[in-house]
């Protein structure tokens, strides 16, 4: 599923901002830095999930939970 399709799918869950990351990494440090949460181009985060296809119809989710405070709060 690309983004886009993605995208209009999420819309269909509920009223959520969603934001995409490359990676990992990108999500650790958008959470260690010091804009999350602060205006909304820097929105704070809830939870994360990543989805990676193992095989045909056979899945992985990873989720990523947020526990600190940000450095603003």
């Amino acid at each position: 599923m690309n983004t886009d399709s993605f995208m209009k799918s999420a819309k269909n869950v509920g009223n959520f901002t969603f934001k995409m990351f490359d990676s990992k990494e990108d999500l650790d440090n958008y959470i260690g830095g010091d804009k999350m949460g602060t205006n909304k181009e820097n929105p704070g985060i809830c939870f994360g999930f990543s989805v990676h296809e193992e095989s045909a119809n056979k899945f992985e989710l990873e989720l990523f939970f947020n526990d600190l405070a940000p450095n603003w709060f």
